[in-house]
């Protein structure tokens, strides 16, 4: 993002003086987080907890971002349906790693539990060698099938003995894990088979140091000298998550509601934009260099004040509207009578690619809402995803047709309203809500949609916001929503300095 990253910001907001400094240094000498994707069944994908899934929760440790591509019912030589992982098909490990992006720097295998010993070991001989023929330089682990609390007997061993020859047969690392729920029945979930949070929990404490050392790659250790500002972030996070009482908070908690949203969108009254007040809804120099077009619906008008700290010398114009997609999909919207089909977003799309075709901005921002699958006309959430792939892959061509440096920038994941969840006995914890997997799939949908454009990227947001999937209803002292859904102007501001790090760095 060379546009992006020529800019220089000078500024303070409450990641603090020290942040912005590290910023610079960011951008000379970005920090390469490994990408690790994991292929797996119901315990990878992390069935019977509503926490964190382990492989989410062993890549936070380890500074790697995951991509969990498991699906219950799955094995090496096992496919799944509706019963197994909730989808009409689900394939074995082999075709999950199909959809594997890019060239990932590790690629952990989990599972054989849902496999027949008899057909486990050609399974994992055709997977292993597929793997390690597609991706040579790639670190790639295979783990030790687990069983539940139920004794060992032959047949998991016959299926331990399968994957490990396979394994060292392809030059595929191999890790003997042990089996960490054997006769540990209060690490079972109440449907008698899958780890319950604690199970989970001790599963991830397990893997953690094994996949370090599997991987050559040390649980970092962050210093003065390595902080960047995601790190000093990631660990204000991590302090809030820690938080056993109230700290001072910004904006004040009976100052929520509707008066701490964005300015833009409240006062400026620059959410819904049209011709009518196009020119009122830009920010900035009106003879900057470059310009910065921001597409979406209120998520989008939500991250305007960072856009504007993060890029002050650029002009920077909404043309958001709300409740509809920038991606061309067909969502509904409640009326009087009912759910309908969104005339006016399809109306407000063609409006916007008639001012984009027009005014060819450097820089376009795509931000739409996570749960946009949901509102939808798709028959399944699965069909929706990839309708809205499909949609969203045909802007990013539309708009790199016309020079433009493309930023997807995922919503935040969702969180608690502070005005209900924060009471007079409660504590920070009880504010705490965990990302729902549905995230996680949208955040998927994104990298894959900008990943075959060389002049579009995708931003995450989650990691400036949540630690393995379970986000604050505050960090450092700012509250994030105003709603719970929707960010407070204070917290868009501070995240600021993250997206000029995350511009940087691509």
């Amino acid at each position: 993002m060379a546009k992006i990253i020529a800019v220089a910001v000078i500024s303070c907001v409450s990641l603090g003086m020290a942040a912005w400094a590290l910023s610079s240094r960011a951008s000379d000498a970005p920090v390469h987080r490994p990408v690790a994707v994991f292929l797996g069944d119901s315990y990878t994908v992390g069935v019977g907890s509503d926490g964190p899934d382990w492989p989410t929760t062993v890549s936070a440790q380890l500074g790697w971002d995951a991509v969990n591509l498991a699906a219950g019912g799955t094995g090496y030589a096992t496919e799944a349906g509706m019963k197994g992982c909730g989808k009409e098909h689900c394939g074995t490990y082999l075709e999950q790693s199909k959809s594997i992006v890019g060239v990932p720097d590790i690629i952990v295998i989990a599972g054989g539990r849902n496999d027949r010993s008899s057909v486990i070991a050609e399974g994992a001989r055709k997977l292993f060698t597929a793997l390690r023929a597609e991706y040579p330089d790639t670190r790639i682990i295979a783990l030790s099938p687990w069983t539940d609390d139920d004794p060992m007997n032959e047949v998991v061993e016959a299926k331990i003995t399968a994957v490990q020859k396979a394994a060292e047969s392809a030059g595929i690392t191999y890790v003997d894990t042990g089996q960490p729920f054997v006769g540990h029945s209060d690490l079972i979930s109440a449907d008698g088979v899958h780890p319950n949070s604690a199970g989970y929990a001790k599963l991830s404490a397990l893997l953690t140091p094994m996949l370090a050392k599997a991987t050559g790659r040390p649980v970092p250790v962050t210093t003065p000298e390595t902080a960047t500002v995601l790190t000093i972030r990631e660990e204000q996070v991590r302090t809030a998550l820690r938080a056993t009482s109230w700290p001072e908070l910004t904006p004040a908690a009976d100052q929520l509601g509707d008066g701490a949203l964005v300015p833009e969108w409240v006062k400026d009254h620059c959410l819904d934009v049209s011709d009518a007040n196009v020119d009122a809804c830009a920010y900035g120099d009106a003879d900057a260099d470059e310009t910065i077009a921001l597409l979406g619906d209120e998520q989008a008008i939500g991250y305007m004040p960072t856009l504007r700290t993060a890029f002050p010398d650029r002009r920077i114009q909404s043309l958001t509207l709300q409740r509809c997609p920038a991606a061309a999909v067909q969502v509904q919207t409640r009326t009087a009578s009912g759910l309908s089909r969104y005339a006016e977003c399809d109306a407000h799309r063609r409006w916007v690619s008639e001012w984009l075709t027009e005014h060819k901005p450097q820089t376009v921002v795509v931000v739409d809402t996570w749960n946009t699958p949901m509102r939808m006309t798709a028959d399944d959430t699965v069909s929706a995803l990839r309708e809205y792939k499909t949609a969203l892959t045909g802007l990013l061509s539309q708009l790199t047709a016309l020079d433009a440096e493309v930023i997807v920038l995922a919503a935040p994941p969702p969180g608690y309203a502070l005005t209900e969840c924060r009471t007079a006995t409660s504590t920070p914890s009880d504010c705490v809500r965990t990302a729902p997997r549905e995230y996680s799939d949208w955040t998927r949908i994104l990298t894959d949609a900008a990943s075959p454009f060389k002049t579009a990227d995708f931003v995450r947001s989650d990691r400036w916001l949540c630690a393995a999937r379970s986000c604050p209803a505050f960090v450092d002292g700012v509250i994030t929503f105003a709603d719970g859904t929707h960010l407070t102007d204070a917290a868009a501001r501070a995240l600021a300095p993250l997206l000029v790090q995350a511009t940087a760095q691509q």
